[in-house]
């Protein structure tokens, strides 16, 4: 995983950046695209990291400065292509591999937000659903400052929602289910730790509050259907 830093080098530096991107994406995406034949799939042989991904994350990561960069490219039938490049520290001169592991972390707040755009597409969700619409059984207890808080709100870090928040009274016994309902539960019977809408305050709670939103949208007859479908 890797991103472009904005305000790294010079106008001409940063556009050879993109320009890079670019060329990699269109690779990918040629991978991504491919036939039966040029799948490498899960349980196949290892064949080696694709040299031309190889070149262009080179071109990246130097551009970048990072310490390395490692891409997979994935189907419903397993992996097509891998790359890495780089060392796995600064410090350090062993190399990185595809084969090593990274932690996701926050790259989960970007699986959220394409989930909720798939629902709000769907017409399930609305970007401006208030926590109000979004929680109606506490509409009444919650917090009144996050009452009128929208999703959109959340996902810009922009709820005055807390980075983290306490775990007391979840049953870590209970479903998986319940357990995510009583976090949300807990983070909006709290006053918000900045006021909403005021600036920007990073916040791991306010996205587990939307994947909680998210995964508990009913699938009913009511909601329209499908208007397009992202691939």
């Amino acid at each position: 995983m890797f991103s472009l830093p904005a305000h790294v080098g010079t106008p001409k530096s940063r556009a050879m950046k993109i320009h890079a991107l670019d060329l990699l994406f269109a690779v990918l995406l040629s991978l991504g695209c491919a036939g039966p034949t040029a799948v490498r799939h899960a349980d196949a042989q290892p064949v080696g990291d694709d040299p031309t991904i190889k070149s262009l994350l080179e071109t990246i990561r130097r551009e970048t400065q990072v310490p390395g960069i490692a891409v997979a490219v994935i189907d419903r039938g397993g992996v097509v292509a891998t790359a890495a490049v780089g060392q796995r520290r600064i410090d350090e001169a062993a190399p990185l591999l595809s084969s090593d592991k990274f932690h996701l972390g926050s790259n989960t707040k970007a699986m959220t937000a394409f989930l909720m755009a798939r629902l709000v597409d769907r017409g399930f969700l609305r970007w401006d659903m208030t926590l109000a619409e979004a929680f109606p059984e506490w509409n009444a207890s919650m917090a009144e400052p996050y009452r009128s808080v929208r999703l959109m709100d959340i996902l810009r870090h922009r709820a005055g929602m807390p980075a983290v928040s306490p775990l007391g009274g979840i049953d870590f016994a209970a479903p998986l289910v319940a357990q995510r309902l009583a976090f949300a539960k807990s983070v909006l019977h709290r006053a918000p730790a900045a006021t909403p809408g005021e600036k920007f305050l990073y916040s791991n709670a306010g996205y587990r509050v939307v994947g909680v939103r998210s995964a508990s949208t009913p699938r009913s007859k009511a909601n329209p259907r499908p208007r397009s479908r992202a691939t």
